[in-house]
């Protein structure tokens, strides 16, 4: 998973983070949504050094896309195989 965002930017790494933050919080099995929130902190703190506004502006993008499919996939009621 790419959830992962910058110190160098400041104010709208803050906000990066608090969007996925609040789409996370929407993961209803509480197990799920507690490692999902675990991981997205960790991966802030691991790229906090990154400068290179390409490299932020494709992490942003992804970190969004990953986010919302971890949602709908953590939400999805899966059917018992037969």
């Amino acid at each position: 998973m790419t959830m992962m965002m910058v110190g160098a930017c400041g104010s709208r790494g803050t906000a990066l983070f608090r969007t996925l933050y609040r789409r996370l919080q929407g993961i209803q099995d509480v197990k799920q949504r507690s490692y999902y929130l675990h991981v997205l902190k960790d991966e802030f703190r691991q790229h906090g050094d990154e400068t290179d506004p390409d490299r932020i502006s494709q992490i942003e993008q992804r970190s969004m896309q990953d986010v919302d499919w971890i949602v709908t996939e953590c939400n999805t009621k899966r059917r018992p195989s037969a």
